[in-house]
């Protein structure tokens, strides 16, 4: 049967009644010596601030909070990249009892053109944000633009913090049944979700995740971790969560930001050389590595020592990582290092974790013998502990399907979040009953989770969720709002590089040079909205994109048209 547990634990009776909060300064009473270390923007130099400082300065962030009128369960939206006020401000809320929400700060500039303004009012309508707290840049920016609902809230974190205020050196009292935190759902573009965590779903996901991190070495990894290694953007479940994880640990947390990551990928090797950490990563950050790095700058890097290279947020790709092992074999790297796992910001993070330590493990699920064959895909182990995970017929959400069987995957225990913030609808939509559906096609084999793809058409992209008319909204832009023209969008598997997108769109155009023109437009807006390369933009006649009786897009039809051949295109 298709139902797998995690062990029984006491993380619960453990500790009951704990907060973030509380787990804040317990790491500062018994890991004085430990702390945070942010790289600077080429990741050459770095600063190291040790957990009692870090108190200190979260109590004063908190005490400047208050003072620009932020109370208890206000929303406040933080859009900073990693450094050190991203922190202090975030802490700083939960501190005050507030619910911080990070989001991603505008990528490539707030020229003229950006449109940036239109993706944080979305941000700021679902939650009905309080306070919008972010850069120099981004308040001078929204305060230009004139909109009353972001400019009267939006506040610089440089100037805030710089101001006079008493500490606040009581936490405010939550109950670990309180909201912790807001996350939105990763990647989108249009209307977000904002996933409620409580204080108790939180703390016993992160001691779950170091009980899985631990396996094969010990228990916990209190025996042989000395680190959080990370690039990851904080506004990110996976970013997020892993320095929570970290901290409630008492480890020292290593930090960079994702464009030093992406300018200097060796960087993220070399900051975790000879060291005992954990690392998480998606898979387009191997494939970025063994593309970017060279032999050269692998000289003197040291990956022996036990870590866990945590792989998620978007398929694993096998032959990725036998690439990436075979990188890093110079630097003593073992196949035992790499941790698949799967999980989502509705379960916190994690869920499952391959705690093997046998390296990428791959299978395929039962079929048809006349059924065309599919790629095998990477293990991603067991279940956190307390936690159930079954695969269930998707046209039937309660029928557990046999072992080997493709189907829906579900999920139930203590780390699974308290619902979508005021969408009691979404909400009610992503349980039957008590179990989370989580949206991804996957089969158990051996007792363990392998996961297939996407049951809804979510795009995963560089370990970002994209929901297909985020991008196609895009083009509307360009074109203008109300057309009878449809296009549609959906991604494809092009080499190593991974999922990439691709537009198909109908047009009355048939000048070249016009639908050139247009081209190019929509590719500039894509690219500087969402930051995204298309792979390729299909012009086809009006008419000729696949839908259903009610006029919804059929994407999977459009796409097996598009990879058989069988659209005529313009261009």
């Amino acid at each position: 049967m298709s139902l797998i547990r995690g062990k029984d634990s006491t993380i619960l009776q453990d500790n009951k009644g704990i907060t973030l909060t509380d787990l804040l300064e317990m790491c500062v009473e018994k890991h004085q010596d430990k702390g945070i270390s942010i790289y600077d923007r080429r990741g050459i130099e770095v600063e190291t601030r040790l957990y009692p400082e870090i108190l200190k300065r979260v109590q004063k962030a908190a005490g400047c909070l208050s003072a620009q009128g932020v109370e208890a369960g206000d929303r406040i939206l933080v859009s900073l990249p990693t450094c050190w006020e991203l922190l202090d401000l975030w802490l700083g809320c939960v501190y005050l009892g507030a619910l911080p929400a990070a989001i991603a700060p505008p990528i490539g500039g707030l020229g003229p053109t950006s449109n940036f303004h239109e993706r944080l009012e979305r941000f700021r309508s679902v939650v009905d944000a309080n306070h919008i707290v972010s850069n120099d840049n981004l308040v001078e920016y929204i305060q230009g633009k004139g909109i009353e609902s972001l400019s009267a809230i939006c506040v610089s974190a440089t100037e805030l913090l710089a101001r006079e205020c008493a500490p606040i050196k009581e936490a405010y009292a939550a109950s670990a049944k309180d909201m912790a935190f807001l996350q939105f759902t990763s990647g989108s573009t249009g209307m977000p979700r904002a996933v409620m965590i409580l204080h108790q779903t939180l703390v016993h996901n992160v001691f779950s995740l170091d009980s899985a991190c631990g396996g094969p070495y010990a228990e916990t990894s209190e025996a042989w971790n000395e680190s959080l290694v990370s690039w990851l953007p904080l506004n990110h479940d996976m970013g997020l969560i892993g320095v929570i994880f970290a901290l409630s640990t008492g480890k020292d947390i290593i930090l960079m930001n994702p464009t030093t990551f992406l300018a200097r990928p060796f960087k993220w090797l070399e900051a975790g050389s000879g060291r005992r950490f954990v690392s998480p990563a998606p898979t387009f950050g191997y494939q970025f590595c063994v593309e970017r790095i060279k032999d050269a700058q692998l000289e003197g890097i040291d990956l022996s020592q036990p870590k866990r290279f945590c792989i998620g947020s978007e398929m694993v790709r096998p032959d990725t990582m036998a690439a990436f092992l075979k990188k890093m074999e110079p630097t003593g790297l073992k196949a035992e290092h790499f941790m698949p796992c799967y999980g989502m910001a509705e379960s916190t993070l994690g869920l499952t974790f391959d705690q093997t330590g046998r390296g990428i493990r791959v299978a395929v699920p039962d079929q048809d013998p006349e059924a065309q064959p599919v790629e095998p895909v990477v293990c991603c182990g067991t279940p956190i502990p307390d936690t159930e995970v079954r695969v269930v017929d998707p046209a039937n959400d309660t029928d557990i399907l046999a072992e080997g069987k493709l189907g829906a995957i579900q999920a139930k225990g203590p780390s699974i979040f308290a619902g979508y913030y005021r969408n009691e609808e979404a909400t009610a939509s992503t349980f039957t009953e008590d179990w989370l559906k989580t949206g991804d096609l996957g089969f158990i084999r051996n007792g363990e989770l392998y996961i297939v793809g996407r049951a809804k058409e979510i795009l995963i992209l560089r370990g970002e969720n994209l929901m297909p008319h985020d991008i196609e909204w895009q083009v509307e832009e360009v074109r203008g709002r109300g057309g009878v023209e449809r296009c549609g969008a959906f991604s494809i598997v092009r080499g190593s590089a991974g999922e990439e997108p691709v537009l198909v769109i109908e047009t009355s155009l048939t000048d070249p040079d016009a639908l050139k023109e247009l081209d190019d437009k929509i590719r500039s807006r894509i690219g500087r909205v969402m930051s995204l390369v298309l792979a390729d933009l299909a012009f086809i006649r009006r008419g000729q994109i696949p839908k259903t009786t009610s006029g919804k897009i059929k994407r999977s039809a459009l796409k097996e048209d598009y990879l058989q051949g069988r659209i005529e295109r313009l261009n």
